[in-house]
């Protein structure tokens, strides 16, 4: 989910390898709304299971109303919970920019294993197409291509690109500049505060510091007992992996691992809005690989955040058809299910709307004017 709402109910549970022993390091699950830089959540608002029991080891929340953000927390099982209701309430200005910054790097973190794995599948399966897929790799996931690795030899540029993430850059798909940012891995990895809702979507890359200014903010909650380590979350499906910046500690300062969830949303659902890749003309719709060229929206690419996406299309008769598409990075956009498109009945030049759901919430994506053989 990209966003939360009011109402949302959200259900979390951490599998855990140590605790489920008797003699195991014991971690509670702590959940916490925050609701603003200067206005200390509620104890009502804080939460916890115990993640060593099996039928108290889960929470079920229901997002109350004025909460603006939701963050989790692994915390030993002594004194753990009454430690961190204690600092988030006296200091929930550093909490809520924590999370931001923790929620926005998660993102970024995804553009960039997206671009990762795109290349080291090419290195894998079909290293000589490196040189013409890591462009559009590039474009999809707007990270900032290293051009002189598509000078070497094949066997050598794959390597190149992804050598040093110490040279990747994350570059914002629709900014009027590119803000040249370090990304390293998860130990070199934290995000400065961004303001704008717009962070999450790719149309607004706030700009990527190295750890100090992570360890900086969480430093200020440290205490001779707790040490807070961020945690980067990593989708898969249902469930969210984590990359730790520092190992844990149980010894005191006993580590609690801090884990942003989505934004809650106020107002009208923020949506990405992406582009059309190239001019604006006319698609063959007989092409058998047809592609629809899309960027500006990198997390569409990264995430599963935009799902049933569809092209739709109006038929000669008035109707409307809804063609599957699918998300690809590699090929630079929305490839086209042409089952579908020789079946639809078209006119000979149809306009389409790509069209989909953020989330929940529906959207609508950039147009095209197909142009359809008779034959096809």
């Amino acid at each position: 989910m990209p966003r939360l709402a009011t109402g949302d109910r959200v259900s979390i549970a951490a599998d855990l390898a140590v605790g489920k022993k008797d003699d195991g390091a014991r971690y509670l699950l702590v959940a916490a709304f925050l609701r603003g830089a200067t206005e200390p959540p509620p104890k009502s608002w804080f939460f916890k299971a115990e993640t060593w029991k099996a039928k108290k080891n889960a929470l079920a929340l229901t997002v109350p109303d004025g909460a603006r953000q939701l963050v989790v927390f692994l915390v030993p099982e002594s004194g753990g919970f009454d430690a961190v209701v204690s600092a988030v309430r006296k200091q929930p200005g550093a909490f809520v920019r924590a999370v931001q910054d923790l929620d926005q790097a998660s993102l970024d973190r995804a553009r960039l294993d997206a671009f990762l794995d795109g290349i080291h599948a090419l290195e894998r399966t079909r290293p000589e197409r490196i040189e013409a897929v890591s462009p559009l790799l590039s474009r999809s996931l707007a990270i900032k291509l290293k051009a002189e690795c598509l000078d070497l030899a094949a066997d050598l540029q794959a390597s190149c690109l992804t050598q040093s993430r110490d040279s990747l850059v994350l570059a914002d798909g629709q900014s009027s500049t590119l803000a040249d940012t370090l990304v390293g891995a998860p130990t070199d990895l934290a995000l400065q505060l961004s303001a704008t809702p717009e962070g999450g979507l790719g149309y607004y890359s706030p700009y990527i510091g190295v750890v100090r200014d992570l360890a900086k903010i969480f430093g200020a909650f440290q205490t001779t007992q707790f040490r807070y380590i961020p945690a980067l979350a990593r989708a898969h499906d249902d469930r969210l992996a984590l990359l730790l910046n520092a190992a844990p500690s149980f010894a005191s300062p006993k580590s609690v691992m801090v884990v942003a969830m989505p934004v809650i949303e106020t107002g009208v659902p923020q949506t990405p809005t992406m582009r059309r890749a190239e001019a604006d003309r006319l698609v063959c719709a007989a092409k058998p690989d047809l592609v629809l060229p899309v960027e500006g929206a990198p997390l569409i690419y990264a995430t599963k955040f935009a799902h049933d996406m569809s092209l739709r299309v109006t038929t000669p008769q008035g109707g409307v058809v809804e063609l599957p598409v699918q998300a690809d990075a590699e090929r630079g956009g929305y490839v086209l299910d042409q089952v579908g498109m020789r079946t639809a009945g078209l006119s000979s030049v149809t306009d389409a709307t790509l069209h989909g759901r953020w989330g929940f919430t529906p959207f609508d994506g950039p147009r095209f004017r197909l142009q359809v053989p008779r034959s096809a």
